[in-house]
């Protein structure tokens, strides 16, 4: 099966990550922004969670029907979970 489609023959969107200097970050594949503020971006892949932490974080290009998101920041991580686990990073960020 290719590795881009689910077991019912649904194709997930891939997504690619390039981090230029620790301070350029493009994204594609992007299905949403769920949370952004200064020191963290969470955004929704195809089928996980995408965390984002650093400072001065900022938005550059963001275009939800292309997929395509840009950031400039000092990026200090880069962290995947899967939808379940979105729950509990959630709740975390709105202490």
């Amino acid at each position: 099966m290719p590795e881009n489609e689910k077991p019912n023959n649904i194709k997930m969107r891939e997504h690619k990550l390039a981090l230029i200097n620790q301070k350029n970050l493009s994204i594609t594949g992007l299905e949403s922004v769920v949370s952004v503020n200064a020191n963290m971006l969470v955004l929704k892949l195809s089928e996980e969670m995408l965390s984002v932490a650093g400072t001065e974080l900022h938005i550059t290009k963001l275009d939800v029907e292309q997929g395509i998101i840009e950031v400039e920041g000092i990026v200090d991580s880069i962290k995947y979970s899967t939808s379940q686990q979105k729950l509990s990073l959630l709740k975390r960020l709105f202490k």
